[in-house]
């Protein structure tokens, strides 16, 4: 039994020496092992599993995300178109205003220029048992008048509508003067000056100005040249500005028969005039003492005003100059021009 162990291992080892010096290619074909086909792998069921997600490296996009806050949705809203900022005109510096007449136009005018009304009599008060309530009511009357001629300055109304009132003194038109000049020269506020709504009331202050405040009516053509219903047919004319303001007025609206007929006595004079547009010239005083009544009245705050509305109000043979608003805003009080007219009688303009 020991030499048929040796026997095999004897063999092994000669044909691993056999295959080791034999060449390339030529090895015998006994000396090659045995192979045996693997044994069965037993038919297990696998299951794969998904992989798991990778996670992602952040990105900047990704951080930003996490950190920024929850997002609140608001309600849609329409969009609003910017507003336009209309700023005065400097060319033209006032417009008299002959308001057209429509229901808005005589609902405005209800409003600047109310008729007069009665005030409404106060509901009677239990009197007390006193000396003063035997105190008999012409008295009473009396003290009230004289209250209002108290010169003394107070803060009620009484006395705030004594000092609203501006009149035409010295001090005014100085200082009206030196008003008009920096509106010559192109600032200052953009001012329009409204004429009654009523087509009689609208005649009647016309022939008032022309007659009595030495209004000129002219036609300004395209490049500035003013033509009156003086002098040579086809030559302008050349105000005196010592006398005439350059504050000129440019109506709009309605206008009367007078000065339409003025206006067609301009163009048949001179001709070629249809693209001119008919304008109004006062008198340097005038205008000193309109610009410095509104300064009077409005203050400090004129000079950073961007328009002035108001309105005239004839009262027999005086102009007034009431209903003034700054910006939009109402101003109590209200200009007298009436030394800014010479004396006429009241046949000359009626």
């Amino acid at each position: 039994g020991h030499e048929s162990k040796v026997e095999p291992a004897k063999r092994q080892a000669e044909i691993e020496q056999d295959v080791a010096e034999a060449p390339v290619g030529e090895v015998p074909v006994g000396a090659l092992p045995l192979l045996l086909p693997p044994p069965p792998v037993p038919a297990v069921k696998q299951v794969t599993l998904a992989p798991e997600p990778v996670p992602e490296a952040p990105t900047e996009l990704s951080e930003s995300l996490s950190q920024a806050p929850p997002e609140t949705v608001a309600p849609a809203q329409a969009e609003i178109s910017p507003k336009e900022i209309l700023l005065p005109v400097v060319a033209v510096k006032v417009s008299e205003l002959a308001p057209m007449v429509n229901e808005q136009t005589e609902a405005l005018a209800a409003n600047i220029e109310p008729a007069p009304e009665a005030a409404p009599m106060p509901k009677p008060r239990p009197i007390s048992k006193s000396t003063k309530a035997h105190e008999p009511k012409t008295e009473a009357l009396l003290k009230s008048k004289k209250a209002q001629r108290d010169p003394v300055p107070r803060h009620d109304k009484v006395a705030r509508s004594e000092v609203d009132f501006v009149a035409p003194d010295p001090v005014v038109e100085a200082e009206g003067r030196v008003l008009l000049r920096i509106l010559e020269h192109g600032s200052g506020p953009e001012i329009e000056i409204a004429w009654p709504v009523s087509a009689i009331k609208r005649r009647a202050l016309y022939r008032l100005f022309e007659a009595c405040y030495g209004m000129e009516i002219a036609l300004l053509d395209s490049a500035g040249r003013l033509y009156s219903r003086a002098g040579q047919a086809g030559r302008p004319w050349q105000p005196n500005l010592d006398r005439y303001s350059g504050f000129v007025r440019q109506p709009s609206g309605r206008l009367t028969s007078d000065e339409k007929d003025n206006v067609s006595r301009i163009r048949a004079l001179h001709g070629g005039l249809r693209a001119a547009s008919n304008v109004r010239l006062f008198p340097r005083r005038l205008d000193a003492f309109l610009l410095g009544g509104l300064k009077a009245l409005i203050g400090e705050g004129y000079s950073r005003a961007s328009a002035i509305r108001a309105h005239y109000r004839r009262d027999g043979d005086s102009v007034l100059v009431e209903g003034i608003r700054l910006d939009g805003r109402p101003i109590s009080g209200r200009v007298d021009l009436s030394k800014a007219g010479q004396r006429c009688r009241g046949g000359a303009w009626s």
